[in-house]
C-alpha cells in the first residue's frame, strides 16, 4: 500500500487494520529517519546543485519571454482592432 507503482502493490486488502498497521509503519519508517544522524542538528545541510540553479534561472527567462511575448501579441492585436475600427468608421462616414 505504500508503493508508487502498482507493479510493487501485492497488498490488496484495504480494510481498516491493514490501513492502520500502513499508517504505523510510516510513521515508524519517519521516525528512523528523523531521528538519525544526518537530522542530528536539525535539517541537514545541503548545497542546491549548479545545474539546478541554472534550471530555475532558465525557467524563469523562459516565463519572462513568454510574458513579454503575449504582451507584445496582445498589444499588437488591440492596435490592429482599433485600427480596424477606425478604417470602418471612416468609411461609413464617407458614404
Amino acid at each position: 500500500m505504500l508503493a508508487t507503482t502498482k507493479v510493487t502493490n501485492h497488498i490488496t486488502d484495504k480494510s481498516a487494520t491493514s490501513v492502520i498497521a500502513m499508517r504505523q509503519a510510516s510513521k515508524n519508517i519517519l521516525y528512523s529517519v528523523v531521528n538519525g544522524w544526518e537530522y542530528e542538528h536539525g535539517e541537514p545541510k545541503a548545497a542546491t546543485p549548479i545545474w539546478k540553479t541554472a534550471m530555475y534561472v532558465v525557467w524563469v527567462v523562459a516565463a519572462v519571454l513568454f510574458v513579454g511575448l503575449e504582451v507584445v501579441a496582445v498589444r499588437r492585436y488591440l492596435r490592429r482592432r482599433n485600427e480596424a475600427k477606425i478604417t470602418v468608421t471612416d468609411d461609413s462616414a464617407e458614404e
